[in-house]
């Protein structure tokens, strides 16, 4: 029994590391959407009044989305924000919930898994060919490529926490993860 207490506290340890990595990650997340909404609105004020074009503004605000997207999909599986079509599966019993739950769970990892991979497979393309954007900037591909990697990354990490709630959950053991529902 003090081997799986050990198990346990181990697991529990790397989950509150996990959980803190992706509260920073949202963090980046929310301050690129008030650096990029602040950038554009000094920007139209700019163009309006003194007639001034910033070339990196549209090029740099497209290519924020996606930090902004991917820095934000382990807070939102942490935060059990997802978008959930539960209509059938609410009037299941408990358990049978849970069991589904572990299937959209491991369904899930093994989807965000092979999104990493393409997505380091990008990654290296990127750096190899020293990729730039078409725009007037010319901003190497490159520096994207990587927060999709870390983001995928991060939140293949809570995905695989999420299924291991789910599955104390189904088993009936609290083991005091953060996830809620």
């Amino acid at each position: 029994m003090k081997k799986n207490s050990n198990f346990l506290k181990i697991v529990k340890k790397l989950d509150s590391i996990s959980y803190f990595i992706s509260k920073i990650s949202f963090s980046v997340s929310c301050i690129l959407i008030l650096l990029i909404a602040a950038v554009i609105f000094a920007y139209v004020i700019n163009r309006t009044f003194i007639g001034q074009t910033w070339l990196f503004v549209e090029e740099w605000s497209g290519f924020s989305l996606i930090p902004i997207t991917f820095f934000g999909l382990s807070y939102t599986v942490r935060k059990n924000k997802g978008l959930y079509v539960d209509l059938i599966t609410d009037k299941l019993s408990p358990k049978i919930q849970d069991l589904l739950e572990i299937i959209f769970a491991v369904f899930s990892f093994i989807l965000i898994i092979t999104m990493l991979s393409m997505s380091i497979k990008w990654l290296v393309y990127t750096l190899e060919v020293g990729a730039k954007s078409r725009g007037p900037m010319r901003t190497p591909l490159w520096i994207f490529s990587a927060t999709i990697v870390f983001g995928l990354f991060i939140y293949s990490i809570d995905m695989f926490f999420y299924f291991f709630y789910r599955l104390f959950s189904f088993i009936g053991k609290n083991i005091g993860f953060k996830f809620s529902k």
